[in-house]
C-alpha cells in the first residue's frame, strides 16, 4: 500500500504543503473553487476514485475538507483547509478514514496552523512551508502513521484491488452520514460511481426518509385540499344554476300572473256588460208582455212603431244571448286555465294561489342563496387553511422599507417568500389591486397590504406610511 498526504488550503491565497506534482497537484488544484464544494456541509470528506495518468494507475483520494476557516488576519469568508490522503487502493472502511484524518486534524494542525475562533477557525499562519521549516517536522512522519494505523488495524479484506473500480467522471456527487457508511453498501456505490461525500452533517437515511414521508403527505394534502375546493366550486356552481332557475321561474309565473290579471280584468268589463244588456232585455220584455195598451190617437203610427220595436227586442234577445255563450266559454277558458282539475276556483283563490306560488319561491331562493353564502365561507376557509399548511413560514416581503417605514410618493417592490415557485395570486394595498407588483402609496397612516388567492386573503400584513 502507497501512502501519500498533502496539506492544502489558504493561509494567504490557495497553497499546498508538502511534494505535490503532476497529476496529484492537477487534481488539488481542481479541489480550490471546483464544483465538487457545491456540497453544503462545514465539514465533509471526499472519496473519488482517478485515473493517475503520471502513475498509469488509478487511485482513490480521500479529502478531509473544512469550509468553515477564515483567511489569516482577516474576517473574509471563502478559505478552507484541506487534507488529501492518496491510496494507490481502496479502503473499504471509510468511516476509519474520516476519523483518522479527523484525528490528525485536531492533533496536528489545531492550536499549530488554525486557531478555534467562535464557531469557525482562523489561520495563524500565512505560509505553510515557513511553517514546516520553523517547526522542523515533514509530513512523512504523519503518513507513516497513517499507512500503520491502516496496515495494524485492516485485513486483507478492507484493502481492495481498484482496477474493477469506475472512476468519478461524470458522476453526480451523492452524500452520506457518517452514521450510515456501511463498508459494502460503500464499496458497491464507489465501484460504480467512483464518488461520494461522507459527513456527520448530511442527513441520515432516518431522516431522509422521514422528510420524503412529510414530503409526500404535504404533497397529498395540497391535492385533497385543491380537490375539496374544486368541488365546493362545482357546488357553488350547481347552486347558482338552480337559484337562475328558480329566479326564471319567478320571472315567468310573474309574468303569467299579469296575464291573468289583464284577462280578469277584462272578463269583468264583459260581464258588467252583459248584466246592463240583461237589464235592459227585461225592461223591454216587460213592455212586450203588455199587449192591450192603449194607443195614441194616430192608430197606424202606433201600430208601425210597435211592429218595429218587437223586431228590435227581438234582435237584442238574439244578440245577448250570443253574448252571454261567449262569455260562459271564456270564462270556462279562464278558470281551466287558473284552477286544478277538481276545485271550484274564482277570482280571488286563482290570486290567493299565484301570490302563495310566488311567496314558496322567494322562501326557496332565500335558503338557497344562505347555502350558497355557507359554501362560499367553507371553500374560503379550505383555501386559507390548505395555503398555510402548505406555506406555514410565508411572508410578505417589501423592498425599499427603511426602519420598518414607508414615505408617500415612493414605488415599492412586493413579494412572497418562502414559497415555492409563483403562486396564481395577487396583491391588494388597502383593497386596491396593485399592479406589476409594485404600488406607491399616497396618503399616510396605517395600511394593509394582503395577497389573495381565488378571493381570499391568504396572508396579510400591516405597514405604516409617514410623508
Amino acid at each position: 500500500m502507497v501512502v501519500k498526504l498533502y496539506v492544502h488550503g489558504t493561509p494567504q491565497g490557495n497553497q499546498t504543503w508538502g511534494n505535490v506534482q503532476g497529476y496529484d497537484k492537477q487534481y488539488i488544484d481542481c479541489l480550490y473553487g471546483g464544483s465538487i464544494k457545491k456540497v453544503e456541509a462545514d465539514v465533509q470528506m471526499w472519496v473519488e476514485v482517478q485515473e493517475n495518468r503520471d502513475l498509469g494507475k488509478k487511485v482513490c483520494y480521500y479529502t478531509y475538507y473544512r469550509k468553515d476557516t477564515l483567511e489569516y488576519g482577516t474576517a473574509r469568508s471563502g478559505g478552507y483547509f484541506a487534507l488529501t490522503l492518496r491510496l494507490d487502493c481502496y479502503y473499504s472502511y471509510v468511516s476509519n478514514i474520516y476519523s483518522l484524518l479527523d484525528a490528525v486534524f485536531n492533533s496536528f494542525i489545531v492550536g499549530q496552523i488554525l486557531d478555534k475562533k467562535g464557531g469557525s477557525f482562523q489561520y495563524k499562519i500565512t505560509n505553510f512551508e515557513s511553517h514546516q521549516a520553523k517547526k522542523g517536522y515533514e509530513l512523512g512522519a504523519i503518513e507513516e502513521e497513517i499507512k500503520k494505523y491502516l496496515l495494524t488495524f485492516s485485513s486483507d479484506n478492507n484493502i481492495l484491488d481498484l482496477k474493477d473500480f469506475n472512476t468519478s467522471r461524470n458522476s453526480q456527487i451523492t452524500t452520506e452520514n457518517l452514521c450510515d457508511c456501511k463498508p459494502e453498501e460503500m464499496t458497491s456505490h464507489i465501484r460504480q460511481y467512483g464518488l461520494v461525500s461522507i459527513s456527520p452533517l448530511h442527513p441520515t437515511v432516518a431522516i431522509a426518509n422521514l422528510k420524503q414521508e412529510l414530503s409526500n403527505k404535504e404533497q397529498l394534502y395540497w391535492q385533497k385540499g385543491q380537490q375539496e375546493i374544486t368541488e365546493l366550486r362545482n357546488t357553488i356552481e350547481n347552486k347558482d344554476q338552480q337559484i337562475r332557475s328558480i329566479s326564471n321561474a319567478k320571472s315567468t309565473i310573474e309574468q303569467e300572473k299579469l296575464n291573468v290579471s289583464a284577462q280578469l280584468e277584462k272578463t269583468n268589463k264583459l260581464i258588467e256588460n252583459i248584466r246592463n244588456l240583461l237589464s235592459v232585455k227585461e225592461l223591454k220584455t216587460t213592455k212586450l208582455e203588455n199587449p192591450n195598451e192603449e194607443k195614441s190617437d194616430d192608430s197606424d203610427i202606433q201600430e208601425k212603431k210597435t211592429s218595429h220595436q218587437l223586431r228590435r227586442k227581438l234582435h237584442l234577445i238574439k244578440e245577448t244571448g250570443v253574448l252571454i255563450i261567449l262569455s260562459v266559454i271564456l270564462l270556462r277558458m279562464i278558470m281551466q286555465k287558473s284552477c286544478t282539475k277538481d276545485s271550484s276556483c274564482d277570482k280571488e283563490n286563482t290570486q290567493i294561489s299565484l301570490i302563495d306560488s310566488i311567496a314558496r319561491l322567494n322562501s326557496g331562493i332565500a335558503m338557497l342563496n344562505e347555502e350558497n353564502n355557507e359554501l362560499k365561507e367553507k371553500k374560503d376557509k379550505a383555501v386559507k387553511e390548505v395555503f398555510d399548511q402548505r406555506y406555514p413560514n410565508a411572508i410578505i416581503d417589501i423592498m425599499g422599507i427603511s426602519n420598518g417605514r414607508m414615505h408617500c410618493g415612493k414605488s415599492y417592490w412586493i413579494s412572497l417568500k418562502n414559497v415555492d415557485g409563483k403562486l396564481e395570486g395577487s396583491f391588494l394595498f388597502d383593497d386596491t389591486p396593485v399592479l406589476y407588483d409594485s404600488f406607491t402609496p399616497d396618503q399616510k397612516g396605517v395600511h394593509i397590504i394582503s395577497y389573495v388567492i381565488d378571493g381570499v386573503k391568504v396572508i396579510e400584513r400591516t405597514v405604516k406610511v409617514e410623508d
